[in-house]
């Protein structure tokens, strides 16, 4: 999960589609690490790339804080939660959106506020 994140930001930062970027799997770190070096001369590996990403991912996070968004924010609409599916796969169910986004804060490494850790 945490690594389609960071290859749907690298998407985004090349400005690429990401029906090509993720869909395809055309774009990975190694490859836009290459792009960056031919296009930049500097010295890009596939790691550098990846870290760079977790930090934007951080610092956006921290940037939300700091403009006010809190955790109970990372929610879904209510019909999300409540509705339970009236058809399919998923029949009767609705989204467990708190015990997700624990889970998302855990494997971010981020505190239980959803804030990330220095």
């Amino acid at each position: 999960m945490e690594h389609n994140e960071r290859q749907a930001l690298l998407t985004d930062c090349l400005t690429m589609c990401k029906n090509i970027g993720l869909s395809m799997d055309i774009m990975d770190f190694d490859f836009a690490s290459q792009l960056l070096r031919a296009g930049t001369g500097l010295n890009f590996t596939s790691e550098k790339v990846d870290a760079a990403l977790k930090g934007v991912i951080n610092r956006d996070r921290k940037m939300n804080i700091d403009f006010g968004v809190v955790a109970d924010q990372d929610t879904l609409p209510k019909r999300f939660t409540s509705e339970p599916l009236k058809e399919g796969a998923s029949k009767g169910q609705v989204v467990p959106v708190e015990r997700m986004v624990k889970e998302y804060y855990k494997i971010k490494g981020w505190d239980e506020k959803g804030v990330p850790r220095e």
